[in-house]
């Protein structure tokens, strides 16, 4: 299970427009697009309940969002960075919070806003910074948030299947 912000679907597809020729990158599917607040492994479905309602407990205003500039994690991931951070770092503390409530083991990361855009293999350095070059022009819409998400993520042959669990409005 996973606490996200979801982009509206003309966002993801902007994203998605991205060219898809980065050797050894696998690219995230436009409808698993989101900003990840919180990563909750396995969970217990007995517990799901009790921490919808200690999420649905989460007050913010709502807020502006933008993607880029683009980024990577040394050369396994390449994201996308989220302006303004301040709001959606708030956010997260507030759902690790939320989740520390609820007996979730404290997160040891550090938090970083972003987007998940490819998960690479045997991607060269030079190879990654070559593509960002080219990509970085890329613009793409702002969006208001005023929700998050709760998901349940099942993963099969064909990958992760993320389910919806709740929606909870700032």
């Amino acid at each position: 299970m996973f606490v996200a912000i979801v982009p509206p679907a003309s966002v993801k597809r902007a994203v998605a427009a991205a060219p898809h020729d980065l050797a050894g990158a696998r690219f995230v599917a436009e409808d698993q697009l989101h900003l990840t607040l919180r990563f909750l492994a396995d969970f217990p479905e007995d517990a799901v309940e009790p921490l919808v309602a200690r999420l649905a407990e989460i007050r913010s205003a709502p807020f502006q969002l933008a993607l880029g500039p683009w980024g990577r994690f040394d050369t396994r991931v390449l994201w996308l960075d989220v302006d303004p951070q301040a709001p959606v770092v708030a956010l997260a503390a507030r759902v690790e919070e939320a989740c520390r409530a609820e007996g979730v083991a404290p997160e040891t990361r550090d938090f970083r806003a972003h987007l998940t855009v490819a998960r690479m293999k045997n991607t060269s350095p030079v190879k990654i910074r070559r593509y960002i070059e080219r990509v970085e022009s890329m613009r793409f819409p702002p969006w208001p948030v005023a929700a998050f998400r709760l998901y349940r993520s099942t993963l099969g042959s064909a990958g992760a299947v993320h389910t919806v669990v709740a929606e909870l409005p700032l």
